[in-house]
C-alpha cells in the first residue's frame, strides 16, 4: 500500500488494462442470452385480406383482425465465434496495453523515488546553508554590538555602526529566503510521500555528497514502454486489416410462445415451442472507406511512436547531464558552507 495518490492512480490503470485483456479474451467464449416479452392487445392488429382468395375481384381487400389479446414469448439464444480473424490481433492489443500499464506503474514508482531523493538532497543543501546563515547572523550581531560599544567610546564612527547594521540585515534577509525555500521543499517532500503537511519532518544537517542521487531505471523503462506501445499499435493496425475478412458464428435459438384468450365462449392459453441451429457468415463488403481511413491513422500513429522512441536517448541523456550539473553546483555550495561553519 502507498500514500502517494499518483501511484494509486497508476495501479488502478494497470488493473483496468488487465481487466480489458480479460474482456477481450472472454469474447471467444460462448454467449447465452435470455429474452422474455408479454403483450396485451386491447385492440387486435388489422390485416388486409385480398378478396381474390374468396373468389372475389382482384385488387380489392377486406380488413380483418387476427390473433388473441394475450401474447407471451420466451427465447434462449446461443452463439459461439467459430472464426474471427481479428481475435488474435485484438488479444495482442490488450496484452500490449496491459504491459504498457504495468511498465508505467513501475515508472511512476521509480520517478517518485527519484523525485524524493532529489528534493531531499536539495533540502539537505538548504539546511546547511541555513546553518551557515545562522552562524553569519550570530557573528553579524556580535559585530554590531562591538562596533556600537566602540562608537559609544568614541573609537568608531556612526557610519561604521550603520554598515554593521546593514550587514546584519542583509544576512537576516538571506537567512529568511533560505528558510522559505527550505520549507517549500519540505512541504513538497511531504506531498510526494503522501503524508499530512503538519507531520514533523526535517532534513539531516550534514548530507553525504558522494552520491546524493540514486541511479534511475527511467531510461530502461522508457524504452520498454516505447517498445510495448509499438507492439500495441502494430497489433491494432493488424486488427484493422483483418476486419476486411469474414466472421463465422455458430448460432442456436429456443423460443417458447404463449397465446391466450379470455372471454366467451371459452378462455384458453396455448403454448408452442420452436428451435433452430445454424451457422452465420458476416462479411463487410463495403463500409464507405472507413477502414482505409483508420489504417492511415494507424500508419501515422506508428510513425509517431517510432520517432518518439528515437528521441528518448537524447532526451534522457540531456536530463541526466543537467541534473549532474545542478547537483555538482549545489554540492560545491553546500561543501563551502560546511567549511565556513567549521572554520567559524
Amino acid at each position: 500500500n502507498t500514500h502517494n495518490k499518483s501511484l494509486v492512480v497508476a495501479e488502478n490503470k494497470k488493473g483496468i488494462a488487465v481487466e480489458k485483456e480479460r474482456e477481450v479474451r472472454s469474447q471467444t467464449f460462448p454467449q447465452l442470452k435470455l429474452a422474455a416479452d408479454y403483450r396485451y392487445y386491447a385492440e387486435l392488429p388489422y390485416q388486409l385480406l385480398p378478396l381474390s382468395v374468396f373468389n372475389g375481384p382482384e385488387g380489392q381487400f377486406k380488413e380483418a383482425q387476427f390473433g388473441v389479446p394475450h401474447n407471451a414469448s420466451v427465447g434462449l439464444s446461443f452463439s459461439l465465434p467459430l472464426f474471427n480473424p481479428s481475435r488474435k490481433a485484438m488479444s495482442d492489443v490488450a496484452s500490449a496495453g496491459s504491459e504498457v500499464a504495468g511498465l508505467q506503474t513501475l515508472q511512476s514508482g521509480d520517478q517518485l523515488f527519484y523525485d524524493l531523493s532529489v528534493h531531499y538532497f536539495n533540502a539537505q543543501v538548504l539546511r546547511n546553508q541555513l546553518a551557515f546563515a545562522d552562524s553569519n547572523l550570530a557573528n553579524s550581531r556580535k559585530l554590531l554590538r562591538v562596533v556600537s560599544q566602540l562608537r559609544e567610546q568614541g573609537l568608531a564612527r556612526q557610519i561604521d555602526v550603520d554598515q554593521a547594521r546593514l550587514q546584519m540585515e542583509q544576512v537576516s534577509t538571506q537567512r529568511d529566503l533560505a528558510e522559505g525555500s527550505y520549507r517549500q521543499i519540505i512541504n513538497t517532500i511531504r506531498w510526494l510521500a503522501g503524508i499530512e503537511q503538519d507531520t514533523p519532518l526535517e532534513a539531516e544537517l550534514q548530507p553525504e555528497f558522494d552520491n546524493p542521487i540514486p541511479e534511475s531505471d527511467e531510461s530502461s523503462l522508457e524504452r520498454k514502454i516505447a517498445d510495448a506501445r509499438i507492439r500495441m499499435v502494430r497489433a491494432e493496425w493488424d486488427a484493422l486489416k483483418r476486419t476486411r475478412l469474414p466472421n463465422v458464428v455458430a448460432t442456436a435459438q429456443l423460443n417458447g410462445v404463449g397465446l391466450g384468450y379470455t372471454g366467451e365462449p371459452e378462455s384458453f392459453w396455448k403454448s408452442y415451442l420452436h428451435a433452430y441451429g445454424g451457422i452465420q457468415l458476416q462479411w463487410p463488403i463495403y463500409q464507405g472507406g472507413r477502414t482505409n481511413y483508420q489504417e492511415r491513422q494507424k500508419y501515422l500513429e506508428m510513425e509517431n511512436v517510432l520517432l518518439e522512441r528515437d528521441m528518448l536517448s537524447d532526451k534522457l541523456s540531456m536530463q541526466r547531464t543537467n541534473i549532474i550539473i545542478q547537483m555538482d553546483s549545489r554540492r560545491k555550495a553546500a561543501g563551502l558552507a560546511l567549511d565556513r561553519i567549521t572554520q567559524g
